[in-house]
Protein backbone atom coordinates (compact mmCIF):
# COMPACT_ATOMS: atom_id res chain seq x y z
CA UNK A 1 0.00 0.00 0.00
CA UNK A 2 2.97 2.27 -0.49
CA UNK A 3 1.74 3.42 -3.90
CA UNK A 4 -1.80 4.78 -4.10
CA UNK A 5 -3.96 4.08 -7.13
CA UNK A 6 -4.95 7.39 -8.79
CA UNK A 7 -8.43 6.08 -9.63
CA UNK A 8 -8.88 4.90 -6.04
CA UNK A 9 -7.80 8.30 -4.72
CA UNK A 10 -10.23 10.06 -7.07
CA UNK A 11 -13.01 7.70 -5.97
CA UNK A 12 -12.31 8.39 -2.29
CA UNK A 13 -12.22 12.14 -2.94
CA UNK A 14 -15.54 11.98 -4.80
CA UNK A 15 -17.10 10.05 -1.92
CA UNK A 16 -15.77 12.56 0.60
CA UNK A 17 -17.18 15.47 -1.41
CA UNK A 18 -20.53 13.72 -1.81
CA UNK A 19 -20.90 13.01 1.90
CA UNK A 20 -19.69 16.49 2.84
CA UNK A 21 -22.33 18.08 0.63
CA UNK A 22 -24.98 15.67 1.93
CA UNK A 23 -24.13 16.49 5.55
CA UNK A 24 -24.11 20.21 4.76
CA UNK A 25 -27.53 20.06 3.08
CA UNK A 26 -28.92 17.92 5.91
CA UNK A 27 -27.65 20.44 8.45
CA UNK A 28 -29.15 23.28 6.41
CA UNK A 29 -32.61 21.67 6.28
CA UNK A 30 -32.51 20.35 9.86
CA UNK A 31 -32.43 23.84 11.39
CA UNK A 32 -34.15 26.90 9.91
CA UNK A 33 -31.65 29.37 8.43
CA UNK A 34 -31.09 32.33 10.74
CA UNK A 35 -29.87 34.66 8.01
CA UNK A 36 -31.31 34.68 4.50
CA UNK A 37 -29.18 35.77 1.55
Amino acid sequence: MAKADPSEAAYQEACNIKWTLRRASARQYASPPRESP
